[in-house]
């Protein structure tokens, strides 16, 4: 399964997912707000644009500042989901301080073209 961001950017690539509501689940990786395409083809990559049926390599004008803001948008969405923890009446565990402190340091510390997000306790 191909991941399309709501700018027909690839965020992901999963043999197995599941949906539900606005969530995409698949193996390592939750996605936000993107859609599924059941198209299995190996020459798909991160990054790629896909348009009127076509995926468009980073040549034909993806920058990889467009990576950049893809990766930080998911990253905003997973720290956004997990911001209660940081309420002054809510004890944060140590696994959750480091998953959040994990997903602030992106995108410095993941491969733009096959980013892994953190994964959540």
């Amino acid at each position: 399964m191909i991941i399309i961001d709501g700018n027909d950017m690839v965020v992901g690539i999963e043999e197995n997912i599941a949906i539900d509501s606005n969530k995409i689940t698949g193996n390592n990786s939750e996605y936000w707000n993107c859609k599924a395409l059941d198209i299995n083809d190996s020459t798909v990559k991160i990054g790629q644009i896909h348009e009127s049926g076509v995926f468009s390599d980073v040549v034909t004008g993806i920058s990889d500042n467009n990576k950049f803001v893809s990766l930080r948008s998911q990253r905003n969405y997973l720290l956004g989901v997990t911001d209660f923890h940081a309420l002054s009446d809510v004890e944060m565990s140590e696994e959750m301080a480091t998953y959040r402190q994990a997903l602030r340091d992106l995108p410095e510390t993941v491969d733009i073209y096959n980013p892994v997000y953190p994964e959540k306790p």
